[in-house]
């Protein structure tokens, strides 16, 4: 049984990847249908969020809005006091301008995303990019800097800390079972050293698992203090997130499919056993079938337990997470090539064998 279950475990974790695939295929489908969006990114802030606009996607307005607003912020010329907002006659647009210099554009559709006016719109977005601008040019200071260095200092030395007394404690935890259960017969099958393993591992998982996650929030904490990594900061956590979302939402799809594998599993479990027990019958002698050679039985059941896995895996085939991808076909295709080209001595040999078997 055990096997059984390891080779269930095996055959859906790593194909749960193929699944988050196909599961973000699916969404990407139906992301296109709906009217696209982008949001403005720039010095580690969220500013707006810009709509397509005819050919124009919001990717590409995203690109030369965050440039436009890049180059304000780097040219110590331009005062963000000028920045304006006009709104030119017979047209369904506002202008945002840095003198002479086009900033950014408002449209009807913009508006409609953000549930307001579109004059209203166009000023809020002159005041964002007024106070973005103005808080990145006061966070490149040298003064910005050091203070940038001392809080990057701090949180090293309370991450130090930390994983010091993570460890102190995975110690003292792992030193009190031991002394607790150490040569200790616990149940029939389970004494004090495997359950002293046992905890040793989960322990030390538990110490990997918390370090992880404390270093992620440790990278995303210590990149929001500098103006080169505002931006980064900001997409750390959707970039690792992201992954792991889309892994747990294919595996929840994937629950029912996984009842009917361990279903099918369990059926093929208590079949060969039923069998296993039959031919060991015949093998004693303690079963007898007329024509039937108790020499026969071991060989027999060899055949009937590979007939009936066979079948078993070509039941649970359309189960199997990413079964019908293109890459678990391919993958389908290149062990049968091998399996047959490899096999042909094989073939003859176990021909071979049961004809001296059963002849």
């Amino acid at each position: 049984m055990k096997r059984w279950v390891l080779a269930a475990i095996l055959l859906t974790l790593p194909l749960a990847a193929v699944q988050a695939q196909e599961a973000d295929s699916t969404s990407k489908e139906e992301t296109t249908a709906e009217p696209s969006t982008a949001k403005i990114l720039f010095h580690g802030t969220e500013l707006f969020e810009v709509a397509s606009i005819g050919p124009v996607s919001a990717e590409t307005r995203s690109g030369l809005i965050t440039g436009a607003i890049q180059r304000i912020a780097g040219s110590p010329l331009v005062n963000t006091n000028d920045l304006v907002v006009s709104h030119p006659e017979n047209k369904l647009v506002s202008v945002i301008m840095s003198g002479a210099d086009l900033v950014c554009t408002v449209w009807q559709e913009d508006a409609e995303l953000a549930g307001v006016s579109r004059e209203d719109l166009a000023v809020q977005w002159r005041d964002r990019i007024h106070d973005i601008v103005d808080k990145h040019r006061k966070d490149r200071t040298t003064e910005s800097y050091l203070r940038s260095a001392g809080y990057a200092a701090g949180a090293t030395l309370v991450l130090l800390i930390f994983w010091l007394l993570i460890r102190w404690i995975a110690r003292r935890e792992m030193r009190f079972f031991e002394k607790k259960f150490a040569d200790r017969q616990m149940l029939k099958f389970v004494d004090g050293n495997s359950l002293i393993l046992l905890n040793g591992t989960l322990v030390k998982l538990a110490k990997a698992v918390t370090m992880i996650v404390v270093l992620i929030f440790y990278l995303n904490v210590v990149l929001s203090f500098f103006p080169w990594t505002f931006n980064l900061s900001a997409r750390l956590f959707t970039l690792i997130t992201t992954p792991l979302h889309k892994f747990a939402r294919a595996f929840v799809d994937y629950l029912p499919n996984l009842v009917t594998l361990v279903v099918i599993i369990l059926i093929v479990w208590f079949l060969l056993r039923g069998l296993k027990y039959v031919f060991a019958q015949i093998s004693e002698g303690k079963v007898r079938i007329r024509g039937f050679y108790r020499d026969w039985a071991d060989t027999t059941y060899s055949l009937v337990r590979t007939v009936v896995i066979i079948f078993a895996l070509v039941a649970a085939y359309p189960y199997i997470p990413g079964g019908k991808s293109d890459a678990f076909k391919g993958i389908s295709i290149f062990v049968g090539i091998l399996f047959s080209l490899g096999s042909t001595s094989a073939v003859g040999n176990f021909f071979g064998g049961l004809m001296l078997t059963y002849m």
